[in-house]
C-alpha cells in the first residue's frame, strides 16, 4: 500500500508541475502532536503499571509538499510527505511515522504581495513503524494536519514559518520555490 502511494504522489507530482502555478516547499519542524502522544501515552502507562518515565526523543518532522494554485493563487491545493522518528533509549524502541496529506492552503491577504499569511488542512495516512526490543509493529492510522497561521516571505523563492497541529512540528520552518 505504501508503495502505491508513493507512486499515486509522484503521478500527482508531474501532473501539478505541467499546471500553470506551482509550489515545491521543502521545511523542518519541532515535534508533532503525532510524536508527543506516544511520550504522554507511554507515562500514563507507566504511571499504572510503575514503570519508569519515557525519555521522548523526536528528531523532529521533515516535509515536502507539491501545492497547485487556483486561477486567482488564494487556494493552494496539493500532497505533502512528512516523516518524523521518535525514540526511546531506556525502553530501545524506536517508531518511525511516514505521512501523506491532500492539504489545502488559503491566503488570506492579496496573493501577489511578497508578505502573505495563510491558513490550511489536510488528511491522509500514517504510516507507523515500531520496532522494540521483543517485537516489531507496523501500522496504518488516518493522519491530519492543521496550519492556523503561517506567514510566507518572497516571490518566486520564498521562505515560511507556520504553526501546526498533528503530523507536521508545532512550529514549522522552511523554503518554497513557486514556477
Amino acid at each position: 500500500m505504501k508503495k502505491t502511494i508513493c507512486a499515486l504522489a509522484f503521478l500527482f507530482a508531474a501532473w501539478a508541475i505541467a499546471q500553470k502555478k506551482v509550489d515545491l516547499k521543502a521545511s523542518y519542524g519541532t515535534a508533532s502532536l503525532f510524536g508527543i502522544t506516544e511520550s504522554i501515552t507511554g507515562n500514563i502507562i507507566n504511571a499504572i503499571i510503575g514503570g519508569p518515565a519515557v525519555n521522548y526523543d523526536s528528531n523532529g518532522v521533515l516535509s515536502a509538499e507539491v501545492m497547485i494554485h487556483n486561477d486567482d493563487s488564494k487556494w493552494q491545493y496539493g500532497i505533502g510527505y512528512n516523516y518524523e522518528r521518535v525514540k526511546d533509549d531506556h525502553y530501545n524502541y524506536k517508531i518511525n511515522f511516514n505521512t501523506f496529506l491532500l492539504q489545502a492552503n488559503y491566503t488570506w491577504n492579496n496573493p501577489q504581495n511578497k508578505m502573505k499569511l495563510y491558513s490550511g488542512a489536510g488528511v491522509g495516512a500514517l504510516f507507523s513503524s515500531f520496532e522494540g526490543r521483543d517485537n516489531n509493529d507496523n501500522n496504518v492510522y488516518l493522519a491530519f494536519n492543521l496550519s492556523p497561521v503561517g506567514i510566507r516571505y518572497g516571490e518566486k523563492l520564498g521562505v515560511f514559518l507556520e504553526t501546526n497541529i498533528g503530523t507536521k512540528g508545532f512550529l514549522q520552518g522552511g523554503a518554497s520555490y513557486t514556477f
